[in-house]
């Protein structure tokens, strides 16, 4: 019987959003619109929107957007 191998601990890594690349483009080109980036600071709640939409999230917790 061959000797088992040692003890290995699994390890985890963690978990890393990937953003499409096409959602990266879009955004950086609405981010060049004039006054968008100043729109997008000052409504906070439209800006996490957005956000959310970009990295997939379908729920906030809230049952909002």
């Amino acid at each position: 019987m061959p000797p088992s191998p040692p003890f290995q601990q699994k390890q985890t890594s963690p978990q890393v959003l990937s953003i499409p690349p096409h959602s990266l483009v879009t955004f950086g080109l609405f981010l060049r619109l004039p006054g968008y980036a100043e729109v997008l600071l000052k409504e906070k709640r439209k800006a996490q929107c957005l956000l959310r939409l970009i990295f997939g999230v379908t729920d906030d917790g809230e049952g909002g957007c």
